[in-house]
């Protein structure tokens, strides 16, 4: 969050605009917004509140006044909060590369969406393996079954499934095991494995990538 007592709005939207239409980054900006006022009526509630903690009036005077202050001090945080919620509906929300998410009814609903497209920007293959069930395609595979990937609901060629034509190209580079394990994780490679496996008969391991079950189980 940046705020307007800091930055202003264009150079916010200027370091979006570097950051890249990429950029998975959002950046919510809170305007600068009856400055002065605020910070009286955040000094008057803040004191209101300490002479009402130290005083303890028994008698009549004593108690309206303490009652007088009270309001004063119910007042200010009236005040707080309603040009706080003003300074709110100012805000603006940017997305990396400068553009301003307009997209909702509210702030909350704005960066909703700002957050669910920032999530695409950084995972932008997630929809790919997005499916319950990778840790019954281990199973079956384990168990040499040709059709482990229909309990994530594919039922065509292992190789051809996005997640394991990625893990092939991978596989393809000529990385080192241990550089794949550290690239993939041991859960990925393993479900390569074990679909390589099923198919070419080599239950223990894959040429491809000299690594053995037993070196990536968990």
């Amino acid at each position: 969050m940046v705020n307007g007592w800091n930055d202003t709005e264009e150079k916010v939207r200027a370091a979006m605009s570097k950051a890249g239409p990429d950029s998975p980054l959002v950046a919510l900006f809170l305007p600068r917004y009856r400055a002065d006022a605020l910070k009286g009526a955040l000094a008057g509630q803040m004191a209101t509140a300490e002479v009402l903690m130290r005083a303890q009036p028994s008698t009549a005077e004593g108690q309206e006044a303490r009652a007088a202050m009270e309001s004063r001090k119910q007042g200010f945080e009236a005040d707080l909060k309603l040009w706080s919620a003003e300074a709110l509906r100012g805000a603006k929300v940017f997305m990396g590369g400068g553009t301003e998410v307009t997209e909702g009814s509210d702030l909350s609903s704005t960066l909703r969406s700002a957050a669910e497209s920032a999530l695409v920007r950084l995972f932008p293959q997630f929809d790919n393996a997005d499916a319950l069930g990778w840790d019954k395609v281990f199973e079956k595979a384990s168990k040499g079954q040709l059709e482990a990937l229909s309990s994530v609901g594919y039922s065509g060629e292992a190789d051809k499934h996005p997640v394991c034509r990625a893990l092939l190209k991978e596989v393809q580079t000529g990385r080192r095991g241990k550089d794949l394990l550290e690239r993939l994780g041991a859960g990925m490679v393993s479900i390569w494995l074990l679909l390589t496996s099923a198919g070419c008969g080599r239950p223990q391991a894959c040429g491809r990538c000299k690594i053995s079950l037993r070196s990536v189980r968990m």
